[in-house]
C-alpha cells in the first residue's frame, strides 16, 4: 500500500492534494474497469487506462446477508493515476451472485460533473438493485465513524471499549445459524435470552465497533462441548473455547462477569439442541495469541450467543 488514506476525506471533500483533476471522463472509465478476482487482486495496473487500484488497508470485502438470503460484497479500492502517488479517487465493486457493479467515490477536487455522476448512480442504480444502497451506506458509514473514532482526541483508554471478539467468532443469528461477527450489520435480528420469560428470544444489532491496534490481548475460556460428546464422531475435540477480549461480559451461574474475573469450576451457559444448559469451566486464561482487528455488538441492551455462549454487550 503506497500510504494511509482516510476514505472519508474523498466522500466528505476534505481537502487533499490531487494532481489530476477528476471529471466525468475519469468517472466513466473507472466504471468500465474489471478486477478479476475481488478477493485476491488487492493491487491491480491497468495500463491502458492509466490506473492503479489498491486494496483499502488490504481489508477484505465487506460480506453482508440480509433476510433474502443472498450475499451481497462490496470490496473497496484507492485509485491513483499511473506513475503518481497522489490518490485520485477511490471505487467500490458491489457484487451479488453473477452481478458486479462499479461505484467510483469521487475525490476532494473533483468537479461537480463527476459528483452529479455519483449522485445519478446512488439514485438510479439504488433504485434497480435491491440492497445496492444499504451495502454501500453501511460502508460509508463504518469508515466515517472509524475516521470520527480517530479524530475524537487521542487515542481509546486502554481497554475501555474493547468489549469484543476476533472476526471469525461466530454469532447465533435468530433463525438459529451461525455467521461470524464480521459479516453481522446493523439491523440484524440475532438470537438472545428473556430472563423474565426464562426462554430464548431474539434482540436487534443496533451497531458494530471495529477496533483496531498493533496488538490486542485477547482471553481464553475452555468448556467442555456437549455437542461433541453426544456426538457419535471420536475424532472430535472435546473441548470448546470462548476467545475474547478480557473485559468481555460473560453471563455464568454467579451472575455477570468480565472474562478474566472467570475461573476454573464456575459454570457458564450455552445453547445446546434448544436448551440453555450449564458447563463448567474447564480453564480460563491469558491467551496466548493476540489480534490486530476485533468487532463489538450493540444490542437493545440484550444478551446474544458467541461461539453457542451466552455474552452480554458492553
Amino acid at each position: 500500500m503506497r500510504h494511509t488514506f482516510l476514505l472519508i476525506g474523498l466522500i466528505l471533500g476534505c481537502t487533499m492534494t490531487q494532481a489530476q483533476t477528476f471529471g466525468k471522463a475519469e468517472y466513466e472509465q473507472l466504471k468500465s474497469l474489471t478486477i478479476e478476482n475481488l478477493e485476491r487482486d488487492s493491487y491491480v495496473v491497468f495500463e491502458e487506462e492509466g490506473y492503479i487500484l489498491d486494496r483499502y488497508e488490504l481489508k477484505p470485502a465487506y460480506v453482508f446477508n440480509f433476510s433474502d438470503e443472498i450475499e451481497r460484497k462490496v470490496s473497496l479500492y484507492l485509485v491513483y493515476p499511473l506513475e503518481s502517488e497522489d490518490t485520485l479517487a477511490s471505487v467500490m465493486f458491489y457484487q451479488r451472485e453473477d452481478l458486479t457493479i462499479v461505484l467510483p467515490l469521487p475525490g476532494a477536487n473533483a468537479d461537480r460533473e463527476a459528483w452529479g455522476l455519483y449522485i445519478d448512480d446512488l439514485k438510479y442504480v439504488g433504485e434497480d438493485e435491491p440492497g445496492f444502497l444499504a451495502c454501500v451506506g453501511f460502508v460509508v458509514s463504518k469508515e466515517f465513524s472509524a475516521l470520527l473514532a480517530g479524530s475524537a482526541g487521542g487515542q481509546e483508554e486502554e481497554g475501555e471499549y474493547e468489549y469484543c471478539f476476533a472476526a471469525k467468532a461466530m454469532i447465533q443469528v435468530a433463525e438459529g445459524r451461525e455467521i461470524p461477527v464480521a459479516e453481522i450489520i446493523p439491523g440484524m435480528e440475532i438470537m438472545s435470552w428473556d430472563h423474565t420469560q426464562n426462554d430464548f428470544t431474539k434482540t436487534i444489532v443496533t451497531g458494530i465497533d471495529i477496533h483496531l491496534r498493533e496488538e490486542i490481548e485477547m482471553y481464553e475460556i475452555w468448556m467442555t462441548d456437549p455437542a461433541v460428546l453426544l456426538a457419535d464422531n471420536l475424532h472430535q475435540p472435546v473441548l470448546k473455547r470462548l476467545y475474547l477480549t478480557p473485559n468481555h461480559p460473560v453471563e455464568t451461574e454467579s451472575g455477570i462477569m468480565r472474562a478474566d474475573e472467570i475461573q476454573t469450576g464456575m459454570q457458564i451457559f450455552i445453547h445446546e439442541n434448544g436448551k440453555l444448559i450449564k458447563v463448567p469451566v474447564m480453564a480460563a486464561r491469558v491467551s496466548h495469541s493476540s489480534e490486530t482487528t476485533v468487532y463489538s455488538i450493540i444490542t437493545e441492551d440484550m444478551p446474544f450467543f458467541v461461539e453457542r455462549i451466552l455474552v452480554w454487550p458492553k
